[in-house]
């Protein structure tokens, strides 16, 4: 009848992980970033960026996804990768996939990804 599709997000995450006195969620998180380094680090190394840099744009790319992941993306918070420590061939391969590392903290949401109410004739958020 209303036209309108509510979206509320809750983390489902919760209580100790079962090897460890760790929080289930910072054991999660950490194992998904990590995962995510690996990933990117293993694809720079393929574009044969150096080791040192490497590690610093797969730093990047994983605070992207995370923020990404999370739902809540803010511009405001993207870490800042200081190029002039980057050696040109990895400052050119950044520059070309530079889209991936901004698109991920692009939130096109106004009012937020987690917690919203859509007009479904109009496909805006209210």
């Amino acid at each position: 009848g209303s036209q309108t599709l509510s979206i509320k997000s809750e983390f489902l995450v919760g209580g100790l992980h079962p090897n460890s006195d760790t929080d289930y969620a910072t054991v999660a998180t950490a194992y998904v970033k990590d995962v995510i380094v690996k990933q990117a680090y293993a694809t720079l190394r393929k574009y044969i960026v150096p080791e040192q840099d490497a590690h610093t744009i797969a730093a990047a790319v994983a605070a992207g996804f995370m923020a990404h992941y999370s739902g809540e993306e803010k511009l405001t918070d993207k870490p800042l990768l200081d190029e002039s420590k980057l050696v040109l061939w990895s400052r050119v391969v950044l520059g070309m996939q530079r889209y991936v590392i901004d698109g991920l903290w692009n939130d096109t949401s106004i009012k937020g990804d987690n917690n919203c109410v859509i007009d479904l004739v109009t496909g805006m958020e209210k």
